[in-house]
């Protein structure tokens, strides 16, 4: 963060408008990542008014993303989707597939987050549709557009469809990244958490295991995802019969279990 501010200021005193744009822009992401989304805001604003200002629509286009990634995170979907809109139409005018998917997935999140199901699936289809077109089907970018239409289908209960999506983004992504990586700890934890939604408790189990080993042997035991997945599974286990805790873990751990079960 210092050296882009560092760097801000020797690119104003050379008057570089253009690498003044891209460094505030890359400001205002660092912001927005580090949760401080006024001071992203304050950045982005200030690159929307010099892509303007001397017609770089590339900048312009970032700034858009940018700024509605971070009124998304601030709860104000709608601000969001204006500026994502504006964002699609600047891909869609430049021929740029790959911002298009992008957009029109950051879309489909607004409007799942408004309740818009049909518009946010929609969204995500068209997206996914691109994303395959670029880069086939083992991608990154097609991984995350199926989990976040797997992770409508599960927000609607539609479980035999979210399933499916699930597993070939965990497929994708032990091949990409291999079987012992975080981001396939996450595909085992949401997979566990869908099976957990319809009461497939054994399934979930072995997959909230090994998600945790996983995490435990990558990030360490007291990062935060280990915490949140552990939470998932004991959550998960509270649902099972008194007796069988009982059995299977010492008095203490079956009395956390069971305060979990009005939390």
């Amino acid at each position: 963060m210092q050296y882009l501010h560092q760097q801000l200021v020797i690119i104003r005193e050379i008057n570089d408008r253009y690498s003044e744009a891209n460094t505030l822009g890359n400001l205002g992401a660092a912001y927005q990542s580090l949760g401080q989304y006024q001071e992203a805001i304050a950045h982005l604003q200030e690159q929307l008014a010099i892509a303007q200002e001397i017609g770089d629509i590339l900048a312009l286009a970032n700034a858009f993303g940018n700024l509605g990634i971070t009124y998304q995170s601030l709860g104000q979907y709608q601000q969001a989707i204006e500026y994502f809109q504006k964002q699609l139409e600047i891909a869609q005018q430049i021929g740029d597939k790959t911002s298009e998917a992008n957009a029109l997935s950051n879309l489909g999140i607004a409007y799942q987050y408004q309740g818009d199901f049909a518009q946010a699936e929609s969204l995500f289809l068209q997206g996914l549709k691109i994303h395959e077109e670029l880069f086939g089907g083992n991608n990154p970018s097609v991984a995350s557009n199926l989990n976040n239409l797997a992770s409508l289908y599960q927000y609607q209960g539609k479980y035999a469809e979210a399933e499916p999506l699930y597993q070939r983004v965990l497929a994708i992504r032990e091949k990409l990244l291999g079987k012992e990586h975080p981001d396939v700890a996450t595909s085992l934890n949401n997979l566990a958490n869908l099976y957990y939604a319809q009461g497939k408790y054994t399934e979930a189990e072995l997959l909230y295991q090994r998600a945790i080993a996983i995490l435990i042997a990558t990030l360490g035991e007291n990062h935060p995802n280990i915490q949140t997945v552990r939470k998932n599974y004991f959550r998960m286990l509270s649902q099972l019969p008194d007796e069988e805790l009982s059995q299977r873990f010492p008095p203490e751990m079956v009395e956390y279990i069971q305060s979990l079960r009005h939390a």
